[in-house]
């Protein structure tokens, strides 16, 4: 994978713009060492309900998936920060 100022200069200006905000809003959000920890683990337990539900263990995949996202959304809660800024910072552009 290639990192942003790889492809500096390669993107559209707006697209950059987009990109760069996304990631100042990550820095941003993203400063409690616990919160990262936390991002890790939930981010681990949806990847792994992914694979359980490919492997049609749907109910696993279900409990993992969500487990993944009340520590995600823990993360915040203990940092202080809103959930998916980031999302929202790419959505809304460079307003």
């Amino acid at each position: 994978m290639q990192s942003i100022e790889d492809v500096r200069g390669k993107l559209p200006p707006e697209v950059e713009q987009r990109l760069d905000k996304a990631v100042e809003t990550f820095k941003q959000n993203h400063k409690d060492p616990t919160n990262v920890l936390l991002h890790v683990v939930g981010y681990w337990a949806i990847a792994r309900g992914l694979r359980r539900f490919l492997g049609r263990k749907r109910f696993r995949a279900l409990v993992f998936i969500g487990v993944g996202i009340a520590v995600l959304l823990a993360g915040h809660n203990i940092e202080g920060t809103e959930a998916f800024t980031v999302v929202k910072s790419l959505a809304n552009g460079s307003k």
